[in-house]
């Protein structure tokens, strides 16, 4: 049985989500904070996402985690034309602070100025909008069945990893020497990257200086702006997660 799931970030409200959602045949998936949530779909597959939802009392400060998450799901909404629905108790527009208007992939809807969090607001409102933007009421007719008495092509689903065990060895542990130069040259994995994929190396890199106690801001920025300009959704979504693991990794893994 194919899960069908409503997306969801608040940082506010998602127990009284999880509470309304008991009674509906989807499921909620849903998370405090857009970086949560922009790993989590990575892991996602699109085609059971019914909507995306954002429900708090305002829109965060900065928006900028916001902003990569909304890029990765108009990436992946290319061909489902999805409904993001905005849910906040302030005026706030999320078309102005979060420029709505860049993604064309997307479907927007704001519900604001929301003065009472009730469980009809929720149903009908917020899951409703949702579910009535995916699925359109029907007649169910007779149809005739031809039955092919060939015997059928059954189709096999295979297993394609997005990356290689080569790319996933990006957090192995490294060997730190006197100079990053050196402890790049010595590290086998950086090595046969730089070969594969000119991101993963650098995220690689990236991962070896903050074990170094290095500076990486400006790396980091340069890694941001490369993945933002990947095409490929799962490409981006991917290597996004990794660079997402690699800024939270311990680093007191040097030896």
């Amino acid at each position: 049985m194919v899960t069908i799931n409503i997306f969801a970030i608040s940082p506010d409200y998602m127990d009284a989500l999880y509470k309304e959602a008991i009674s509906f045949d989807f499921a909620l998936q849903g998370y405090g904070n857009p970086d949560a949530a922009l790993k989590g779909l990575c892991y996602t597959n699109i085609s059971d996402v019914i909507g995306f939802l954002y429900m708090a009392s305002r829109l965060p400060k900065n928006v900028d985690a916001l902003r990569r998450f909304l890029f990765v799901c108009d990436k992946m909404a290319s061909d489902n034309g999805l409904t993001f629905l905005f849910a906040l108790n302030s005026k706030q527009n999320p078309w102005n602070m979060l420029g709505l208007g860049e993604y064309t992939n997307l479907r927007f809807s704001t519900l604001t100025a929301i003065d009472d969090v009730t469980d009809t607001l929720i149903k009908h409102d917020i899951f409703g909008s949702l579910l009535l933007s995916r699925f359109e009421p029907y007649d169910l007719r007779e149809k005739q069945e031809i039955l092919d008495k060939k015997q059928p092509i059954i189709p096999v689903l295979e297993y394609r990893p997005v990356f290689s065990s080569l790319v996933l060895k990006v957090l192995e542990p490294s060997v730190g020497l006197m100079s990053l130069t050196r402890t790049l040259k010595a590290d086998a994995i950086y090595c046969e990257l730089l070969q594969v994929s000119r991101v993963a190396s650098d995220i690689r890199r990236f991962v070896i200086m903050r074990r170094m106690g290095m500076d990486t801001e400006r790396l980091k920025k340069s890694l941001d702006r490369t993945i933002n300009d990947i095409d490929d959704p799962a490409s981006y979504c991917n290597y996004r997660a990794l660079l997402q693991l690699a800024a939270e990794e311990e680093v007191a893994k040097v030896v």
